[in-house]
């Protein structure tokens, strides 16, 4: 590998973690084309995604999209994203 830590080799061959802590959900609607979410990365870049869609290359799913909260998969890891305060 080219000047890869170690700890970010680790971590990016861990099968079924998914690392939330770098992703916010900042709202759910619906619209003419059903569900969709705004997405937070931590890249700071805001994304709107539907069920079926991905956190950006290689990155977990979106499985579905309810009333402030958003299922997300990753390998055979899922969970469940809501927005924060509710």
């Amino acid at each position: 590998m080219a000047n890869i830590p170690a700890v970010v080799a680790h971590n990016a061959t861990q099968k079924d973690k998914l690392d939330l802590a770098n992703i916010t959900l900042i709202g759910t609607v619906v619209g003419p084309r059903g569900p969709m979410a705004l997405v937070r990365l931590g890249s700071g870049k805001i994304h709107k995604v539907s069920a079926g869609d991905r956190l950006g290359r290689g990155a977990p799913r979106v499985l579905a999209i309810g009333n402030g909260q958003l299922q997300i998969a990753s390998g055979s890891t899922v969970q469940v994203l809501k927005i924060p305060g509710s």
